[in-house]
């Protein structure tokens, strides 16, 4: 053993003997200059240590964002404290920025920044610390819509405005203590919910909120909610020389307001054939966004009376539905996110169709004979419980079976002649149909007592007289005049 520790040691004395001949040789080998440049920077990078110094800043309270993608490296046992590397001689400048070091001025919630514990411009020699120097402040915010102020409140310099939807903390769920003050739950975008203690302010309208949410002190609205016809209230907008919700002075907050969307139905009113109904105006309802209801818009369309004809709704559009019809009105439900899923536009437009359709009508058929003792007609007989739809062509029935009633000795009327031959329009105007109430009407049939020809005969000698025409049942006095005649004639033969 004691010759391989021999052995290890002469190789270390051999390696350490050639390293000192190698490098020298190796550092020639690349020329004076590359030599120089190997020399140099192990030179630089030892009085680079000597040149730099550390340069911390104490925000006081404060804070700034974007230290750490600037450079910047937190303390140890500090929150507000932030350093990083400078080269000593470096001319700094004692603004909010230190002269761009920092990424943003530093902020301090109910407070403005006054400064550093030096001022001016300075000389960086030797490690150094600035701290920052604070005034505690309050700032004046108003709530404007248009030139009305809504509601004026005074937060802390610094202050964000919560535009949240979980206030206001109204809910029977939260418990106040004596102080005011309950704990809340809170969801940031993309973060885990986080419990925060918030107290509550009494105002004319309700109450407003403050509390600490990610190190930020926040408020909020307190004051009657913007309203305006056919708007949304969307927001508010900080004025004059404010940025994003951070009150940084005296400054107001602007009611923003946005158009509702408006919806207009149409109903048209048409026959079942297709062609528009001749006096009826078209009923135009219009609604808003603000109208809908758990997404669902709601009116009545009118059924509007058609004579001896029933309406109701045409085809419906996806995502329309109707009730039931009510004194001429159907109840008309529309699915906002189906029925105008394309339409894009602020004012959307929708037609709908009551179509109506001919009316079933009961009637009945009345046969009339001619009063034998004059030219006036009576009723016979009638067909009852007949149905057909308005306008539609109905066949007569010539000489039916009805109880009591002969049609021996009648013929038709030549006013019926066609009726009973082609049939009859069940319609206003026709000369055979009189309608006598709501979808009742009574078709009217006529007949004529039949006509005959007498022949007379006198004595034994058949005596050919002229014929003469007598109605059925018919009296006259030309009778007696004929019979004379006969009389007359037979003697003189």
């Amino acid at each position: 053993m004691k010759k391989n520790v021999t052995k290890t040691l002469a190789w270390v004395l051999f390696c350490c003997f050639l390293g000192q001949w190698l490098l020298p040789q190796a550092a020639a080998g690349l020329g004076d200059e590359a030599a120089a440049a190997v020399r140099e920077t192990v030179q630089d990078k030892t009085e680079r240590g000597q040149k730099e110094i550390t340069l911390t800043v104490d925000l006081n309270g404060g804070q700034a964002n974007g230290l750490v993608t600037a450079g910047w490296t937190k303390t140890q046992g500090s929150s507000y404290q932030w350093e990083r590397k400078a080269a000593r001689g470096t001319s700094l400048e004692l603004d909010s920025t230190l002269g761009g070091l920092l990424p943003e001025s530093p902020y301090r919630v109910g407070c403005t920044w006054e400064g550093w514990d030096n001022a001016g411009t300075m000389t960086l020699q030797e490690d150094t610390l600035l701290t920052a120097q604070w005034k505690e402040t309050f700032c004046t915010v108003e709530f404007r819509q248009g030139t009305e102020v809504l509601w004026k409140v005074s937060v802390p310099y610094g202050a964000v405005l919560w535009t949240g939807k979980e206030s206001p903390w109204t809910g029977e769920n939260v418990m106040w203590n004596d102080e005011n003050q309950a704990e809340v739950s809170l969801s940031g975008e993309g973060e885990v919910d986080s419990v925060v203690t918030v107290t509550r302010f009494q105002t004319e309208e309700s109450y407003y909120y403050t509390f600490t949410y990610n190190k930020v002190f926040y408020f909020t609205y307190g004051g009657k909610l913007p309203a305006l016809d056919r708007y949304f209230f969307q927001g508010w907008r900080q004025t004059g020389s404010g940025n994003g919700f951070a009150v940084l002075n005296d400054t107001n907050f602007t009611a923003l307001f946005q158009a509702v969307a408006t919806y207009v139905f149409h109903v048209y009113y048409y026959y079942q054939s297709g062609s528009r109904v001749n006096g009826l105006e078209t009923q135009s309802v219009t609604l808003y966004e603000t109208d809908i209801k758990q997404g669902v818009l709601s009116f009545a369309a009118d059924i509007k009376p058609v004579a001896y004809s029933k309406g109701a709704m045409g085809p419906l559009p996806a995502g329309v539905s109707i009730g039931e019809e009510t004194g001429g009105r159907i109840p008309v439900a529309v699915e906002v996110d189906t029925a105008f899923a394309n339409n894009t536009s602020a004012t959307k437009f929708m037609a709908l169709r009551v179509v109506y359709q001919p009316a079933e009508i009961a009637y009945s058929v009345e046969y009339y004979h001619q009063n034998p003792a004059a030219d006036s007609y009576e009723k016979a007989g009638e067909l009852l419980g007949l149905r057909a739809f308005y306008g539609s062509r109905i066949v007569l029935q010539d000489r039916p079976e009805l109880p009591g009633v002969s049609f021996d000795g009648f013929q038709v009327s030549a006013r019926s002649r066609d009726a009973l031959s082609q049939g009859v329009l069940l319609e206003e105007g026709q000369a055979q149909v009189e309608f006598v109430g709501n979808y009742t009407a009574v078709v009217k049939v006529y007949y004529d007592r039949a006509s005959y020809f007498i022949y007379f005969q006198t004595g034994t000698t058949e005596v050919q007289l002229e014929p003469s025409g007598f109605a059925l049942g018919r009296q006259s006095l030309s009778w007696r005049r004929i019979w004379k005649n006969c009389i007359e004639r037979d003697i003189k033969r």
